[in-house]
């Protein structure tokens, strides 16, 4: 489906819990049907990496 741009790839994860909600987490996607959850993660959220110069 993503192939043929049936599925859009830009934003697959649409719920993400911390590690200590995981039984939510599972709960969301068992029941994906009345969620609308595609993917769901589990863990702390990225963070991108800042380059700092040096002084």
């Amino acid at each position: 489906m993503a192939t043929a741009d049936r599925l859009s790839t830009a934003q697959p994860v649409t719920r993400a819990f911390p590690l200590e909600r995981m039984e939510e987490a599972c709960d969301v996607f068992a029941r994906t049907a009345d969620t609308g959850a595609l993917e769901v993660v589990l863990g702390e959220p990225s963070r991108e990496a800042v380059a700092v110069s040096a002084a």
